[in-house]
């Protein structure tokens, strides 16, 4: 009898505490409202020594965190470099402004978020958001992140994105062998070709490097109708001049463009030429 007895209030008993732990969930409210974003759970999960999440006031009034753009494309950058961009977020609100940032929600280990400062922003003033980034893989495309927190009920987590391209340095057409046009008239063989960047806004042009004597190069600067194709921020057409006057052999010599930011070469490739057709 006192079996039949205790399961009726052990089913109670269960019903109420269930009825209990639903009361301590947090639960949709209107905006500034305590529960609508602060979540004892959540703030639990965020790592030791890290900030919680800002505290939103239960009435206003509040801080309204203005941001002209959450995403900057960067552009092209080389593999290996580190790239930075720092977003504005201006405080348009009648209360004073809370900025949190932690290193865990970022997109990944090679992008660092920083604060301008650490104080409360208030109501017309601004604080910047740093992002740095570093890519290693070969990758071409890149997207990365990182979520600002707020005490701005309409704003409480603001992600910053930062996208753009991985290419090299430096660009070389034709790449590994040239074959110089001759002139009979004057016994002069040239060839024309394009060094370019699509990462470097300026460069000067490398150092030209051949044993043979009879070549020769000049170096012209592109335009902006000459780089659009290209996608390029920078470059130089290049000639190669080849004196063949009393040449009775062809040559087929190395030339080496040495990068003008390093002692390591851009490229080598081969100046090739027959024997002219006129002689003197």
């Amino acid at each position: 009898m006192r079996r039949l007895v205790w399961i009726p209030v052990s089913i109670v008993a269960s019903l109420a505490g269930a009825f209990w732990y639903l009361q301590q969930e947090p639960i949709q409210s209107k905006p500034g409202s305590s529960s609508a974003t602060s979540n004892p759970i959540v703030d639990r999960l965020v790592n030791p020594g890290e900030k919680p999440n800002p505290i939103v006031a239960e009435t206003g009034p509040y801080p309204q965190a203005m941001i002209e753009a959450r995403e900057f494309d960067f552009g092209t950058m080389e593999q290996n470099v580190e790239g930075s961009h720092t977003f504005r977020i201006r405080n348009m609100g009648s209360a004073p402004l809370q900025i949190v940032v932690r290193d865990s929600e970022t997109s990944c280990d090679c992008t660092v978020a920083k604060v301008s400062r650490d104080d409360l922003i208030l109501s017309g003033e601004e604080v910047a958001v740093e992002l740095t980034w570093n890519i290693k893989p070969p990758i071409e495309d890149f997207r990365q992140s990182a979520k600002v927190r707020t005490n701005d009920p309409q704003n409480p987590m603001i992600e910053l994105t930062i996208k753009g391209r991985i290419d090299q340095r430096f660009h070389f057409s034709p790449k590994f062998r040239w074959y110089l046009e001759h002139d009979p008239l004057e016994q002069i063989a040239s060839h024309s070709g394009l060094l370019f960047s699509r990462t470097l806004a300026r460069f000067d042009p490398p150092e030209f490097i051949c044993a043979n004597r009879r070549i020769a190069a000049d170096w012209e600067p592109l335009d902006a109708d000459e780089l659009f194709p290209w996608e390029a921020k920078s470059g130089y057409r290049l000639t190669i001049h080849a004196d063949l006057k009393g040449m009775a052999e062809a040559f087929d010599d190395q030339v080496t463009l040495k990068s003008p930011l390093n002692d390591s070469p851009i490229t080598q490739f081969y100046v090739r030429s027959g024997v002219p057709n006129l002689r003197q």
